[in-house]
This record gives structure tokens, sequence and C-alpha cells, in this order.
């Protein structure tokens, strides 16, 4: 059986060298490693990241930095808020409980915070991107719904998170692969080995008790 999960990041980063149009987006972009990753390979960012804490950090790192651009936003499929919630397993965001998760326990006497979203589409408009990186603990579904249209018409790679956080949080696994293929894209595993266009293919990797990352690429 072809694997799909793999300690490589290969094409991620010759995906971070062929790319043309030096402009990416950083969903779940924590306190910056990514970030600063595409700002050695020359891309400007615009990096989200909706913790209260976390963010700061990401201020305090790149808050002078031009090329990025700092949101204090979460991503998903339309614009509304989640109050008083708080970092849960992982970095999934929600209420305790939420899914059967616990607060993470770095979190338990941090106060509890509200968020507000935004669809990639509505933030972008007409801004074409180049690459997308994508790690959001279980709200991958709802970014890529609310990006359809500029996934559609520029079809950057995407470095993306699957996790058990997916179906915990109510998400259908086959749905969510589904819908990566009807955007465009096929999931390839991050050595450039190996490229699945089903989620008959999928289903026997898929993570229900962990989490790696994939690349999804335009099919072509």
């Amino acid at each position: 059986m072809k694997p799909l999960h793999v300690n490589s990041q290969i094409l991620y980063e010759r995906c971070l060298r062929e790319a043309t149009i030096k402009v990416a987006v950083d969903a779940g972009a924590n306190v910056g490693g990514y970030t600063n990753t595409l700002l050695e390979h020359g891309f400007s960012v615009h990096a989200f990241e909706p913790v209260p804490s976390v963010f700061k950090d990401l201020q305090l790192r790149f808050g002078s930095t031009p090329r990025v651009k700092l949101n204090q936003l979460g991503l998903s499929d339309s614009a509304y808020a989640m109050t008083d919630v708080t970092v849960l397993e992982a970095w999934t965001i929600g209420k305790p409980g939420d899914g059967g998760l616990q607060v993470k326990p770095e979190m338990k006497d941090s106060p509890v915070f509200d968020i507000h979203t935004v669809s990639l589409d509505s933030y972008l408009g007409h801004k074409r991107i180049g690459i997308f990186k994508l790690d959001v603990d279980g709200m991958e579904p709802r970014v890529l719904r609310g990006a359809a249209g500029t996934l559609i018409r520029d079809h950057p790679p995407i470095l993306c998170e699957f996790s058990c956080y997916i179906n915990k949080l109510g998400h259908s696994p086959e749905g969510f692969i589904n819908l990566i293929l009807s955007l465009g894209y096929h999931i390839w595993s991050c050595d450039g080995e190996n490229e699945f266009s089903s989620w008959q293919e999928i289903a026997p990797h898929w993570p229900y008790h962990s989490s790696f990352d994939v690349m999804l690429l335009p099919f072509k």
C-alpha cells in the first residue's frame, strides 16, 4: 500500500522554490515558524492566528516586518463570532467538551476569549496567492469552503494537515476529501512520491487517532 503519512516536506519546499506568485497565506500561523520559512523564500505573507496570547507573540516577532500582514482572525466559510472559547487539545478552538475534547493543559488557567472569522475569498477579493499553508486543527473543511473561489482561480499548492480533529468536530472525512477533489486538487504524500485521487485510496490512511501533513496539488 502506498504511504500517505511521511516525515518529509520535500514537495512543499519544491513548491516554495517554484512558485511564481510570491504571496502566501499562513492559516493557523501560531508563533510563525512557517511564516518565517515563507519569508526566507521571498514571499509576502498573510498570517492568521486567532488566539490572543499567541497572536501577541506573533506580533512581537513580525509586527515590524513589512512583508507580513498579521490578522487576529480565524479563517472559515463565513464571517461569525465564537464567544467564550479556549484552546482545546492540539490547538483546536472551542468550548470544553466540544467533540469530546478537553482544554489544552497549559491553557487551563487562561481566560476564555472571543474570536472572529472571515472567509479567505472575502478577505482576498481579487488578490492572488501562490501558496497556502493550512493547519487549523479540525476547521480545514470550513476554511476550504470559504476559499473555494480563490483556489479555483489561483490553484495554489496547499500544505494541509489531515487530523482526527476534523471528524471529532463533526466533519465527514470522506466529504472533506471529496471537497478537495471538487476544487481541482489531488492529494500527495509530502515526499512527492505518491498521489491519491479518491476517498477509497485515502480511507485506509485516514488519521482517526493522530495527524499528519499532506500536499494538495492542482490536478493537471
